[in-house]
Formats: C-alpha cells, structure tokens, sequence
C-alpha cells in the first residue's frame, strides 16, 4: 500500500513538472520574440501615429468624449449678445478687468456674435 501511494505522488510529480517544463517554454519563446514580436507595442509615437486620423475627425476624439457625456468646458453660459456686453462692461466699471483683458474679450464676443 505504502508503495502505490509513492507512486501516485510521484506521478502527480511527473505532471506539475511536465506542466513546469510546458510554461517555461512559452515563456522562453515570448521572451525570444520580446514583446513586440508577440503583438503588443509599447511605443507611444507609434500609438499617436495609429490613432491620429480619428483625433482630426470633427473635434477629436476627447470632444466626441466630452459630447458624448454631456460635459461642457467652456466655461461661458450662453448668453445674447447685449447681456454678453453688459457683464463684460460692468466688469471693466468694477475694476475686476484690465482695459487689455476688455478689448480682447470684447474682441472675442463680437467675433463670436
């Protein structure tokens, strides 16, 4: 009895090592080939390259993103025109812009309009 459960260990043995010996092989193939020979690319230039022409597609890819969850980042509500001019010049009255700041958002709301 003593002998048959040796056997049995040592067959169990023989397959965890079988099983060892297998792993370590495709182990060492992977590593032969590295990681770019087995699919997997690590280089970020290479991955800007590969995603660019969906980045140029109408806002690019973090716009479709931000659309797509409903967040806007543009920081302006979205006010008419003259209410636009309004808090603009009683920034410029209360002193909480430069006349520099002023012209270049006057600029831009008139540009916008």
């Amino acid at each position: 009895m003593a002998a048959q459960e040796t056997n049995q260990r040592m067959s169990i043995v023989a397959i965890i090592a079988i099983g060892i010996i297998v792993v370590g092989g495709i182990l060492t193939a992977l590593g032969r080939a590295g990681l770019s020979g087995s699919g997997l690319v690590l280089d970020p230039e290479h991955t800007r390259k590969d995603v660019e022409p969906w980045s140029r597609l109408s806002g690019g890819i973090l716009a479709d993103t931000l659309d797509e969850a409903k967040i806007d980042l543009s920081g302006q509500p979205d006010l008419p025109f003259d209410k636009r001019l309004r808090r603009l010049e009683q920034l410029r009255k209360d002193g909480l812009v430069t006349e520099a700041e002023y012209a270049v958002t006057l600029a831009r709301i008139i540009k916008d309009a």
